[in-house]
């Protein structure tokens, strides 16, 4: 490690410590939570360095989020993921909150009346079938487990969730895969993704938000506007995805006789986007 990156660590460590310590008091009331909120960030540093170029304002909103849900920035927990992406707006590198496949499990998990939870995947070839009457929605799926059955992320071809809640109702959803990639293109689409790393993760969160952002499962508390709290960070992060990426656009080059302009830089010039 050079002097000028040692420098640039040191640096983001302490202003990490100062955001955690000034800012997230509220939300972290002992010191030990706070320590290890500032241990996981740093420890997500050298996986990606290019969370240190984030701007300042960004990484302190990630701090804040994490800390007000109560989610881990790990890999290890898949509670939460904390990615930098080039911002057009900005001109410079910000670092982005997505709640985790586990980190809806988690939250989900907090409200008093959620008795149970589970989320699924399902290949192409298995059973797996979805009846809609009067009395709700009811999925069947059956699993192959057979011995090098096709279990790779082309094969996936849906995700579902089922819920019941303690007075004893129960509470399905489910994505098909064109809902699923839907969702990977609206904020996945960058080399550093959980959507490249963890697609069948990321495809059962899109059934998980899917039916708590519908608001069919009654919910209340603090852990419910925490769980609400997680979708519409999510959902903001991916509406602004979809802004950069619609401003990114370049216009089309339209070159005139005699015109010996140069054309414009592209999407992928030094600096823009990964």
């Amino acid at each position: 490690m050079s002097k000028n990156e040692l420098s640039k660590r040191e640096g983001f460590a302490n202003y990490v410590e100062r955001v955690v310590s000034d800012r997230c008091a509220t939300f972290l009331a002992r010191p030990e939570q706070r320590d290890r909120l500032a241990r996981l960030v740093m420890g997500l540093v050298p996986k990606n360095p290019k969370i240190l170029e984030c701007t300042p304002a960004s990484v302190a909103m990630c701090l804040l989020h994490c800390a007000e849900l109560g989610l881990e920035p790990s890999t290890t927990t898949g509670h939460a993921w904390l990615i930098p992406r080039w911002s057009k707006q900005a001109k410079a590198n910000e670092l982005t909150f997505l709640v985790g496949y586990k980190g809806f499990l988690e939250l989900a998990h907090r409200v008093g009346n959620i008795r149970t939870i589970y989320a699924g995947v399902v290949y192409e070839g298995e059973d797996f079938t979805v009846s809609i009457d009067g009395n709700g929605v009811a999925i069947h799926h059956t699993p192959n487990l057979s011995r090098g059955f096709d279990r790779s992320d082309d094969a996936l071809i849906a995700s579902y969730v089922i819920v019941t809640t303690s007075d004893g109702g129960t509470y399905s959803e489910w994505c098909t895969r064109d809902e699923i990639d839907q969702r990977r293109a609206a904020g996945g689409s960058r080399s550093f993704s959980p959507w490249s790393t963890h697609y069948p993760r990321m495809a059962r969160k899109s059934a998980i938000r899917k039916l708590f952002g519908g608001g069919a499962v009654p919910m209340t508390g603090q852990a419910a506007h925490q769980l609400r709290k997680a979708i519409e960070i999510d959902v903001e992060a991916e509406l602004r995805e979809i802004r950069e990426k619609a401003e990114a656009r370049p216009a089309p080059l339209i070159l005139l006789d005699g015109d010996d302009s140069e054309p414009l830089d592209g999407l992928f010039a030094e600096g823009g986007e990964e």
